[in-house]
């Protein structure tokens, strides 16, 4: 199985689409989206849309439940905050329910897939480092685990009881190991690099890769500006902030 893995979208149409394309050139069998369809870009319906008709299986993440009202809005920065708000105002009903519907968690015969982390799907917890993938771990119901939330790309491998962060953007699997991955954000990258961000895992070969996509940054700019979102969102989008 091909599996094309996706995080993070955040409103940005722009991004989204450009990403879906190159995954259709990569020959996936399966997307999977790991949360937070909507949140600060200034197309959450378009990217809802696209996320329904292509049958994408999808994780809550807290910016999704933050819209439809199921997350404390205090645990938002104001930027955040302030986007959400704005979603809320141009959502429809049918929105709302699919986003009040999505599951904390998702697993197939291969993988599982959260937003934060396998410990606490609910708390929206930030997987930053090893000492935080070795306290998911043994929560991970499968071999390999996807995760989203904090916007940077990377995996954490465990093997003997030994949790180490993976280095570069390619991993081989190893017998015996279990890997947790970070596909990095579609639509707000934060590790200073502005294309969109997605992962092939390829269950066959046991080979993940994190893969960028150039996409019309200064398009989705001016549709955040034209919407009257903060300037500081639109204006980190080249940047990769």
């Amino acid at each position: 199985m091909r599996y094309g893995l996706i995080s993070d979208v955040h409103g940005n149409r722009e991004a989204l689409q450009a990403v879906l394309k190159a995954l259709v050139k990569d020959s996936v069998d399966q997307i999977l989206c790991a949360g937070d369809i909507v949140g600060y870009g200034a197309n959450p319906e378009e990217c809802l849309a696209l996320i329904r008709q292509q049958a994408i299986p999808c994780v809550a993440g807290n910016h999704d439940w933050g819209v439809c009202g199921l997350l404390d809005l205090d645990r938002f920065n104001p930027w955040a905050r302030t986007a959400i708000l704005w979603t809320q105002r141009h959502l429809a009903r049918a929105d709302f329910d699919f986003l009040r519907a999505l599951p904390l968690t998702f697993q197939d015969d291969i993988l599982a897939m959260t937003h934060g982390t396998f410990n606490a799907p609910s708390g929206f917890q930030y997987l930053l480092g090893s000492f935080q993938a070795g306290e998911a771990f043994p929560y991970l119901q499968r071999k390999i685990g996807i995760v989203g939330h904090t916007h940077i790309p990377g995996f954490f491998v465990r093997k003997g009881g030994d949790v180490h962060a993976g280095v570069g953007p390619f991993l081989q699997g190893e017998e015996g190991c279990e890997i947790i991955i970070n596909v990095g954000s579609v639509g707000q990258p934060r590790d200073g690099d502005p294309r969109a961000a997605y992962g092939i895992y390829d269950s066959d070969k046991n080979y993940f890769e994190i893969q960028r996509e150039p996409y019309d940054v200064k398009s989705a700019q001016q549709h955040m500006r034209e919407c009257g979102l903060p300037v500081f969102l639109s204006e980190r989008l080249p940047r990769g902030i």
